[in-house]
Parts: structure tokens; sequence; C-alpha cells
């Protein structure tokens, strides 16, 4: 971009440096804002504020609104009069990983501000957040080549393992639990864990660039997901040789093997490790190309998607849309008529162990359901779609209280970790979700409540809600008023049912629940009457 040419002004509506986690405020707000300067006329916005009067303020060409981080410490800015200025473009940058519940609620922020295009940070996002890939966008990670840079000073640390999943071996990092062990066997190697919650430690900031300048061979992977994450990048920046796990994103990224980096696994990794700690030669030229690779390819300057499409939507005509054929690549224009081509991405057993459950849960098959959802939920515990899922098997089974107990699981993990959303309000649950609530409060004849969550969540609508607001009403002293506006999306994985199919299916539920619970009361009570029956004979044979 050049000197003379006037930088489009956005305003980034976001939470302050001080409400994120000390290890965060550095990739999640000041890199953000170091990117978006690259390529924008910058104001920030992190107090409550009228949205009518900072538009006339600032008059910006682009609004951007950023969430999604987990475990805030402050509010999102309360903005009022939010429905002013409609013809400014608003984009939500949702900062959230591709599992993370706070999707539920960054989708009712995103709502709430009136954002239609979305720009996501992690690779894997796409058939991860229900929207079509031509308002769903990804900037991937990028790097601060002012900081994460090699300081040509003495590397005396061979090997670091640094971040979850190593030891012990965890289904969210399955290569790191398979080559970790190996290495650590046949290798010096330092090893640190992700510094959050209780496992705080001092490698962050400017000392874990220095740490990354101690280590010769750096491992990292994308997980389950086969993702880019920073580490990734803030390791071959620093001077590191990376080892990684292949994959079609790190493929796209410009990672190859042998060339300025190295892929490799349980069969081969020690050799390749070992052999370039000992090829000294061989280990500068690989790590040299993948310094060269990020700082060419993954700086700021980089990442020009949100300014293409700021651009592009300038121009683009009636009959065109913007896509993004190349997660790492420019955005572009297109006939609406053509059928959108799907981001290539890499498989991963997570997805498919959900997508097999989903089939099980709505065909009836509970038992296979329920293994498979409890299988997710191993690698990652506070997974929404895996803790509704096995809700609805604890439903088919009468055991409406320990649905709930999944149902709320969720609800807290998001309402923790979000605090309120930009109108003031506590972040709303996923319409499925409260669907399936509703049906757990009416099998337990909670009405009261039942009644109360109705009422409250009129303005949503989604086939799955409306069929459990209709099975509630038929036996309910209520007035139920249908969601007023357009269909509310869900992150959960079902079947595309109108309400008559959603009605079915729970009355079939609810109906083979009641059945359960009955059933197992009439056990309980005929187990109490042996124990009766058998401590009486007891007392007379005292006697």
């Amino acid at each position: 971009m050049g000197e003379a040419e006037r930088k489009p002004r956005i305003v980034y509506f976001c939470h302050p440096a001080e409400a994120f986690p000390v290890h965060m405020v550095h990739a999640y707000h000041t890199n953000q804002l170091k990117w978006l300067h690259w390529f924008f006329d910058v104001r920030v916005v992190s107090e409550d504020v009228d949205f009518a009067q900072c538009m006339e303020t600032h008059q910006p060409d682009l609004v951007l609104f950023g969430t999604g981080v987990e475990k805030m410490q402050r509010n999102f800015p309360r903005i009022t009069n939010i429905a002013s200025f409609p013809r400014i473009p608003r984009v939500g940058y949702l900062l959230s990983d591709c599992y993370s519940p706070s999707r539920i609620a960054a989708l009712a922020q995103f709502e709430v501000l009136g954002v239609e295009t979305i720009f996501s940070l992690d690779t894997a996002m796409e058939g991860h957040f229900p929207w079509p890939t031509d308002r769903l966008f990804c900037i991937p990670w990028f790097v601060d080549t002012e900081v994460f840079r090699d300081l040509e000073g003495e590397r005396d640390i061979p090997v670091g393992l640094l971040g979850s999943g190593f030891f012990p071996p965890g289904i969210r990092y399955p290569w790191r639990g398979r080559v970790g062990p190996l290495l650590l066997e046949r290798v010096p190697a330092l090893i640190a864990q992700r510094p959050y919650g209780a496992k705080q430690h001092e490698f962050v900031g400017d000392a874990y660039v220095k740490m990354l300048n101690r280590i010769r061979i750096l491992l990292a992977d994308g997980g389950v997901e086969r993702r880019l994450v920073r580490k990734m990048l803030e390791g071959p920046a620093a001077g590191c040789l990376l080892v990684a796990e292949s994959g079609k994103v790190m493929e796209s990224a410009g990672f190859k093997d042998g060339e300025n980096c190295l892929f490799a696994d349980e069969a081969d990794v020690v050799d390749r490790v070992k052999q370039v700690l000992h090829d000294v030669s061989e280990w500068d030229r690989i790590r040299k190309n993948g310094w060269r690779l990020v700082h060419d390819r993954h700086g700021f300057k980089d990442r020009r998607q949100l300014r293409q499409w700021l651009d592009l939507n300038k121009q683009k005509k009636g009959n065109e849309r913007i896509v993004q054929p190349d997660l790492f690549g420019d955005l572009g224009l297109e006939p609406v008529d053509c059928y959108p081509r799907p981001r290539e991405r890499d498989a991963n057993p997570i997805d498919e162990c959900l997508s097999s459950a989903s089939r099980c849960v709505f065909e009836g098959r509970i038992n296979e359901a329920d293994l498979l959802y409890r299988k997710v939920l191993e690698a990652i515990s506070w997974m929404a779609e895996g803790r509704l899922g096995v809700a609805i098997c604890m439903l088919w089974r009468g055991l409406f209280e320990g649905a709930m107990d999944e149902l709320d699981h969720t609800r807290d993990y998001i309402r923790k970790g979000q605090c309120s959303l930009s109108n003031g309000e506590l972040p709303r649950e996923d319409p499925v979700g409260m669907a399936f609530r509703l049906v757990a409060l009416h099998g337990m004849r909670r009405a009261e409540e039942s009644r109360d969550m109705i009422l409250s969540s009129r303005e949503i609508d989604h086939p799955a809600l409306n069929a459990a607001r209709q099975l509630v009403v038929s036996n309910a002293s209520v007035v139920i008023t249908k969601g007023e506006g357009a269909a509310t999306p869900s992150i959960h994985p079902v079947p595309d049912w109108q309400s008559l199919e959603w009605r079915i299916y729970f009355q079939k539920l609810l109906s083979q629940g009641l059945r359960a619970r009955k059933l197992r009361g009439i056990k309980s009570r005929l187990k109490r009457l042996r124990l009766c029956i058998c401590h009486g004979k007891a007392v007379c044979n005292q006697a």
C-alpha cells in the first residue's frame, strides 16, 4: 500500500486489554490491533458506547466486532442504538477455536449486532459454525515478525515440547502423545505446559521469545483438527526447526517436508530428529528456509483478507458473491449461481465420531450414540455437541435430571467465560439445546420453568424449538408467540427437519423416557419391598 493512499477507517469493538488472561493478551489483543493498523485507520472501542454517536464521530468504512475468547474478565462493551447506520458494513471477528462452546455466545452476539459476515482465526472453523462459505471466511493465524525473530544466540536446548498433550498423552493431541514419549527416551528435551490456570509459568511475552531462541528443534501440531496454530509460525520465525504432523492445511500454508520443516510420525521421528541434530548444516538449511517462509508469507502484511473483503464488497454486483477458494489465498468474486466449493481441510476422528453419533441418536440407536458421544467428551470434555448428545441419550432413558446437568454444563461454561453480550444480557443457549431443555423440563413436570423459558425465548425461531414449544403448550396454560425473526442458526449437527418431524421425534423420546422412568421406579419399589421382606424374616428368626 502506497504512503499516499488513504487507509479505509475501521471501528473495532472488542474487550479491553485488561479483560484478557495474561498469557492471551499478546495473541488475541495486541497482535490483532497491530495487524489491523497495517491495512486500516483503526479506532478501538472497548467501553460502553452509543453506536449512532460513535458512527457520527468516526464515520468508518467498516465496523468490526471481535468476540469468542473464553474466560474473559470483563464484559463486552455495552452498545446502544445498534440498529442505526445500517448501510455501514458490519463484520464479526470470531476468536474462538472450532470446538469451543463460546461459538454459541458468538452466534448470539453477532445476531444482536446485526453481523452478516464473519472472519475466523481457526482454519478448521468451516463445518463447525452454521454460516455459508460466502459469509464465513478465514484469516489464519499470523505472527509478529518484529517480536518473533532469530536473536542469533546459542541454542542449548536440543528439542522443545511446548504445550498440552505431550504428557500425559491425550485424545485432543494424538500426534503429540505418540511422538513426545518416543523422543524423550532418546533426546534431551525441554517440556513446558501451556501457561493457564494453575499451570502459569514465567515463559510468556519476551521470555517466551527468548526461550524459543534457545531451542534447536520445536515440535508442534494442530491437534486432532490438524489446524494451524500460532506455535507453528512462532517457532520458525524465531529460528527453530519445526517438526510437525503433515496435513492439507500445513501444505497449504507452504510447509514442505525436508525443505522448510520436517513432517514425521512415530515411525521415523526419532531417527529424523537425531539426524538433523548431528548434521548441523542440514539443520541450519531447513530452519532458515522455515524462517524465510514465515517472514515472507505469515506476517501482518500477508493477511489481506479483511481489506480484500471490504474492497470486493464495494465492487460486487447483484449477481456476484465473495469467495475464498483457499484458506491462505486471496478473496475473489464469482457468480451466485456457481456451486459453492468447500475449502480443503483435513478429516479428523472427532468430527467423524460426532457425525456417526448424530446419525445414531436420530435413528433411535441410543446405546451406540451414547458410546460415541462419550468418546467425543473424552477428547474435549467441554464440547457442546458432545454434551447435548449425552443429554439426548439420557432423555431417551428417562434420566431427565442427568440430561439437565449436561445442558447446564454448556450453559454455565458459556456464561462464565463470556460474561454479557453487547446489549447487557447473558448469552442465550443454542436453540436446539433449548428445545431439548424444554423436553426435559416437561418430562420432570416443571411447568412453571417451562412456561418461563417459552416466554423468554419468543424471539428465537428454530424448527426444533418451535416443536418443543408446541409439545409443552398442548398441556400448559400459556399463550405462545412463535419466533418472529429469521431462523436462528444452531451449531449442532441435527437433521434438517421441519417442526412436525421434530414434534414426532420429541413425542417418541418423551414417551420412551417416561416409560423407562416409570419402569425404574417400579423396580426400585420392588427392591425395597424385597429388602423389607428379608429384614422381616431375619427379625422372626432372631425371635
